[in-house]
């Protein structure tokens, strides 16, 4: 999964590159949605008359993408809150809606903050929390010694693989701070290429991922929490630390994510709005949506469903479905051969299986949760 998101990235690069020398200006910025309708634009005649079509769905696409990662920083951080109460008041019967409700409050807060370089500074922090959170946790992991591989089953069921497909994509979605991460280097001959930005850093952060899924399963075997850094002893005072930290970082990552939800609809809200303070209350409107991703964190409350819900349904299409596909369109008048388009109907044809099954599965953890918690008490 990890390099097929990777590829599907230098996809979305190269297609850009290509789209911004069509327009005569290489240094141009080109967002994601921007790029597919010039694809659209540029590329096969029938197309061109889906170029808004898609430009919309993309848009679309992308803030749902963003809304119900909003969903689950929020049920993350009441997990978090949950373990700190837990541990110094043994006698708080609340579920974990009351926290999730609680940690709505801050989350209004960081609403409310439009100003984008405070927003940056801000994740500079988070980002910085996540990195000494790490630590701590490697540190944990290898503080005792560590059961033998042979003591943890290599496989679960085949139905778990599927929510797994979800929670995967989840973690790895980024292909849309690709471009803008781009367009923001002087050099950016050295994002691409086999030891360029993109490779290196994702290289490193697949490793990060692969060392924690395994070692911290190899520690924790079937106990092991949605989030690892839950299963840190709650007695340790760094390790409450750690907790507070990322409940910081959680509610900082909610801010970005929701005013990048709300950047995407800023120029469809200013062409259609002249007046100034039509285009406020529909920026306001769209922030209102918060609710939205609230509402939904509160209903479902089970977080590692809702993370992999959220990366089958939102996240499939953004990273694996319109890249291939913007490849197709962009360079169909070049003809690369079979091969090429072999490969990319066979990443398109995966994906929304992946996509089918993944959410079907999800759904259904979802219902079967549901009849346990609610049906079964009554």
């Amino acid at each position: 999964m990890a390099i097929l998101s990777i590829h599907c990235m230098h996809l979305l690069v190269k297609c850009t590159e290509e789209l911004k020398s069509r327009c005569g200006d290489p240094d141009m910025a080109m967002d994601y949605p921007q790029a597919i309708e010039t694809a659209c634009l540029t590329g096969p005649r029938k197309i061109g008359r889906y170029a808004t079509i898609a430009r919309r769905f993309i848009k679309v696409s992308v803030f749902f993408k963003e809304l119900a990662f909003c969903s689950v920083f929020i049920l993350f951080a009441g997990y978090y809150l949950r373990q700190l109460v837990s541990f110094y008041s043994p006698g708080h019967e609340w579920t974990i809606r009351h926290w999730t409700a609680i940690m709505s409050l801050p989350a209004l807060v960081m609403a409310c903050i439009q100003n984008e370089k405070f927003l940056h500074t801000l994740s500079y922090f988070a980002s910085g929390i996540k990195a000494f959170s790490l630590i701590v946790l490697f540190v944990y992991i290898f503080k005792d010694d560590l059961p033998h591989v042979t003591e943890r089953p290599a496989f679960s069921k085949p139905s778990y693989m599927l929510l797994y497909y979800g929670t995967v994509i989840f973690a790895f979605e980024g292909v849309t701070q690709v471009l803008p991460l781009h367009d923001n280097m002087r050099t950016t001959q050295n994002f691409g290429g086999w030891n360029g930005v993109l490779n290196t850093g994702m290289v490193i952060i697949s490793c990060l991922y692969f060392a924690v899924g395994f070692y911290g399963y190899l520690k924790y075997g079937d106990i092991t929490y949605p989030s690892i850094t839950m299963n840190l002893p709650k007695e340790d005072v760094i390790c409450q630390v750690v907790k507070i930290g990322l409940i910081i970082a959680l509610l900082i990552n909610y801010g970005n994510q929701l005013h990048a939800a709300v950047e995407i609809t800023g120029p469809t809200i200013d062409r259609r709005y002249n007046n100034e303070r039509s285009r406020i209350f529909a920026k306001v409107g769209i922030r209102a949506t918060l609710f939205v991703s609230m509402l939904v964190a509160l209903i479902t409350e089970n977080l590692d469903l809702l993370m992999s819900l959220a990366g089958a349904l939102t996240c499939t299409f953004v990273c694996l479905i319109f890249p291939p596909t913007l490849d197709i369109i962009t360079f169909w008048h070049k003809s690369f051969g079979w091969f090429w388009l072999t490969k990319n109907i066979f990443i398109i044809l995966i994906a929304l299986v992946a996509f089918a099954t993944g959410t079907l599965e999800a759904v259904m953890a979802f219902e079967y949760y549901f009849d346990d918690n609610f049906l079964g008490d009554s």
